[in-house]
């Protein structure tokens, strides 16, 4: 977006526009964490957002608040692995983040 922001300046485009909806993932979820009246058993994280920041951006909320992160694409089969993999982790007492989504996803 910087790069199509520069170019239009330097072409001194008049019929320019961007309309920034960006977010910020993480302050998100730290507010649902902090909230006691909100109750998380585990994260099913959003493959597209991971796929920019990396998988591992959630290793701290999964070590700090003991709630398993499970990246998952948006198919059905891609969520019903995420899904499984968070059942697996619940049903083994754990909580660390994974990767269910790797063909997109890196750390």
């Amino acid at each position: 977006m910087a790069f199509a922001v520069e170019a239009a300046k330097k072409e001194g485009l008049g019929n320019f526009s961007v309309l920034s909806a960006h977010k910020a993932l993480m302050p998100a979820v730290g507010a649902l964490l902090l909230d006691p009246a909100v109750k998380i058993g585990a994260f099913l994280c959003p493959g597209h957002a991971s796929m920019v920041l990396g998988a591992n951006v959630y290793v701290p909320v999964a070590e700090k608040y003991k709630i398993p992160c499970v990246v998952a694409g948006f198919e059905p089969l891609d969520v019903l692995v995420g899904i499984i993999m968070i059942l697996r982790q619940a049903k083994e007492g754990v909580a660390k983040m994974e990767n269910g989504y790797p063909r997109v996803v890196t750390a």
